[in-house]
This record gives structure tokens, C-alpha cells and sequence, in this order.
């Protein structure tokens, strides 16, 4: 566990992290950025990830677990969409990126704040998160709050929205670029239903197949999909217990 502070906070941030180490016997590591940095979220932002990183290597760690949670990705994705973002913009906060893995990030920060409450944990609360300053400060203090006025549950449509773009972005492009590279024509409505094959057939031992085009189907098992042609033909294993010949 390593903490890192900020030019911009008092010490007794680091101080809380140092005792909670000491008590539950943790190795404890900060450091202190030097003035030079500029104060804002992006020169801040890229100096904790070049820390965590420095440390990885110092302590030979091949996992870091950061705490964003479900409303940080809400944030996110607004903030793209106010900026300026495509589809990818929109997958908002990843859960796993390299070594950085964010196990909270389908977690409420009411629920995080209520479990601390009835366990008796008293987190550090950032002092910066007042300051509307900072453009996602302003969001999370200001924009939401009155687009909660139009929906109470603008969190989780926002986050919602981002599950879409993953799937979008990710299974379904593959099965888009697949379908050129067959130059086979498309449309969202034929990917759509793809998509829906594959995730109907994906745990089918034996494996289900959807036609394509004349000669042409996708074949779908619980290894995974591809294209095959009428040349083609799917097996099933065959066990070789002993030397011999085997037909299959």
C-alpha cells in the first residue's frame, strides 16, 4: 500500500494513511511532489499515475488497485460528452487497464460512504473535491445535481450508456470487422443479430452455426466463433489411448 500526497494538501492526509499501515501492519511509502508541478488535474493526474507506476517497480508489484467508483464514472463520461467524444469516449472508466484494476468501479459512492459509516473507517476525503475550480469538481457538485431534478437515477443511465459503448465498441466491432474481411455486406441490424447468436450459443459444447451467405456460416461453440465455409468441417475430439490407427 503506498500513499502519495499532493503539494496542495496539509500533511494530515498522509499522516491518517501512515497510522492506518502502522496498525494493520502494512508497509507504508510516500512521497511529496515538488512545487515546480503545476496545480492543476491533468499535471496532478499524470504525477499519481508516474508515482504508482515508480512504485510498481520499486516493490516488483504486478497489481495496483485504484478506488474509482460507479458515480467517478458518471463523471467521466459527462465530462467527455461536455468536451467533445466518440463511441470510445463514452466506455468512460476501464475496470482493467496494464496493471491498474478498479475492483469498486460498479460500486455507489453511497454505499462505499455507508459501509465505512458502519464499519467505523474514516477514509480521507480529498479537500480539493469542494473546489468547483476543477471542471469535474463542478460536475459532480453542480451539473448532476440539477440533472438529477429531470431524473433521480441520471447515474446509472450515464453509466448505462457506457455499458452500451463497451459492448458497441468492443464485441461488436469485432464481429463488424469480421464481416469485412468476408466482404460480406452489413448493416446494425444484421450485427445485432450476430451478437445475439453468439451470446445465446457461446457456452454450446458441441456448437451451433447461423448462415452467412450461400456458402458462408459462422459457427459458435464455447471456444469461441469464427467463419467457416461448406469445405469446412468441425470435429469432435477424439481420445488416442494407445499406438494404433484412428479414423475420424
Amino acid at each position: 500500500v503506498t500513499g502519495f500526497r499532493r503539494v496542495l494538501f496539509r500533511s494530515q492526509e498522509e499522516e491518517n494513511c501512515k497510522n492506518f499501515c502502522a496498525q494493520n501492519n502494512i508497509e507504508f511509502y510516500s512521497e511529496t511532489l515538488s512545487n515546480e508541478i503545476p496545480h492543476t488535474e491533468t499535471a496532478a493526474r499524470d504525477a499519481r499515475y508516474n508515482f504508482f507506476e515508480k512504485c510498481a517497480k520499486q516493490f516488483n508489484a504486478n497489481v495496483i488497485f485504484t478506488a474509482h467508483n460507479f458515480d467517478d464514472n458518471a463523471e467521466t463520461v459527462l465530462y467527455r460528452i461536455i468536451k467533445g467524444t466518440g463511441i470510445k469516449g463514452l466506455q468512460g472508466i476501464q475496470e482493467h487497464r496494464d496493471i491498474y484494476y478498479r475492483p469498486l468501479l460498479s460500486t455507489p459512492r453511497e454505499e462505499i460512504e455507508k459501509y465505512c459509516t458502519e464499519n467505523n473507517l474514516t477514509p480521507n476525503k480529498d479537500s480539493s473535491n469542494e473546489n468547483t475550480k476543477y471542471k469535474r469538481n463542478l460536475i459532480r457538485k453542480k451539473i448532476i445535481p440539477l440533472m438529477q431534478e429531470i431524473n433521480p437515477r441520471v447515474i446509472g443511465a450515464i453509466n448505462s450508456l457506457s455499458e452500451l459503448a463497451k459492448e458497441d465498441n468492443q464485441e461488436k466491432s469485432d464481429i463488424r470487422e469480421l464481416l469485412i474481411n468476408y466482404n460480406l455486406d452489413y448493416d446494425k441490424k444484421k450485427i445485432d443479430e450476430i451478437y445475439e447468436f453468439i451470446n445465446k450459443n457461446k457456452k454450446s459444447k458441441s456448437g451451433k452455426t447461423l448462415s452467412l451467405a450461400s456458402e458462408l456460416w459462422l459457427f459458435v461453440n464455447s471456444n469461441g466463433y469464427e467463419i467457416i465455409s461448406k469445405h469446412e468441417h468441425i470435429y469432435d475430439e477424439l481420445s488416442i489411448k494407445k499406438e494404433g490407427e484412428y479414423r475420424f
